[in-house]
């Protein structure tokens, strides 16, 4: 299994082919949108789904103080309801809208708390953005898929080189 810096690294490095490709497929918003996925999938990685602190997560901290911690606290609910490395973490599309759903409730916390903000429409350009954003952070996730050694089989999640189950 890849350690969490080369994860970083395959991630980070995927950012350019990512924005290239988004420009290519869905247009020039989609560029940003995909480069920002890519280094998303930094911080919302499937790894998320594992139980303690992560050298990432320590790194968090010392940045962002009690932030760091909040956020510790609002994935570790997400990591002990799902299995390491499982189906409905690691595997692309399926783990990347699962995680992005979960961050829908944290969000949704928030627009509660500020007071139900108006929020304006999406401009056509905008939505552009978004949907290269996801195709960015899917990019991600699949890297972080492949370099695990995980594949599927019969519907479940399987490592090729080992590790746990």
């Amino acid at each position: 299994m890849a350690s969490g810096q080369a994860h970083t690294r395959a991630s980070l490095l995927a950012v350019l082919p990512a924005g290239i490709a988004a420009g290519l497929i869905l247009g020039p918003w989609a560029v940003p949108g995909a480069m920002l996925g890519c280094n998303a999938g930094v911080l919302l990685t499937p790894d998320l789904d594992q139980i303690g602190i992560s050298k990432g997560e320590w790194t968090l901290v010392r940045k962002l103080g009690p932030l760091g911690f909040l956020w510790m606290a609002f994935w570790s609910v997400y990591a002990k309801a799902l299995r390491h490395r499982g189906f409905w973490s690691h595997c692309p599309v399926v783990g990347t809208i699962g995680r992005l759903g979960y961050c829908g409730v944290l969000i949704s916390l928030i627009w509660i708390i500020l007071g139900r903000p108006e929020i304006p429409p999406l401009t056509p350009e905008m939505q552009e953005f978004l949907w290269g954003a996801g195709l960015g952070l899917l990019i991600s996730d699949t890297i972080h898929f492949i370099m695990d050694g995980c594949c599927l089989r019969n519907g479940f999640l399987t490592h090729r080189r080992g590790g746990d189950r």
